[in-house]
């Protein structure tokens, strides 16, 4: 009920398992401005196993397999976790015809999202696509540790 920190956690139990689509439209996953949301592959969670495979069969110009997206300046996904998951895409294309495995950016796919915070890539491997990973994002919402700032 009512807005929370609700959580949303996707992982295999007893056995590794596959999540495979054609990727209507351009993925097999999009995060919609999504918030708190742990894609884990290892078997029951907590290991670095790779038992969660999610596989986009579409060779189309620009398909993918994890699309993370941004619905505009303070509407981003904020704090997800994809980690331990073999990701693989429909195939490696060319450079005309480009394959990605997470894309991470605006609602449309083709420039850049503001406010995609706090995302962590961790321990995945990512085969058959032109482009592993692509992130693009906007200064609008830029939130750095101040240890962490240059001029």
């Amino acid at each position: 009920d009512g807005v929370g920190g609700y959580t949303l956690t996707i992982r295999p139990t007893g056995a590794a398992r596959s999540i495979t689509g054609t990727g209507t439209g351009t993925t097999l996953i999009k995060l919609n401005g999504a918030d708190r949301v742990t894609i884990d592959g290892s078997v029951g969670g907590g290991g670095t196993d790779r038992s969660l495979t999610l596989n986009n069969t579409n060779t189309a110009n620009g398909t993918g397999v994890l699309f993370i997206a941004s619905l505009g300046t303070g509407a981003g996904a904020t704090n997800v976790t994809v980690k331990n998951c073999l990701i693989r895409a429909g195939g490696i294309g060319t450079s005309a015809n480009f394959t990605y495995g997470v894309f991470v950016g605006d609602t449309g796919g083709a420039s850049a999202g503001a406010d995609n915070d706090n995302l962590t890539l961790q321990n995945n491997q990512i085969n058959l696509a032109r482009t592993g990973i692509q992130i693009v994002g906007t200064a609008a919402g830029l939130r750095m540790p101040s240890s962490r700032r240059s001029v």
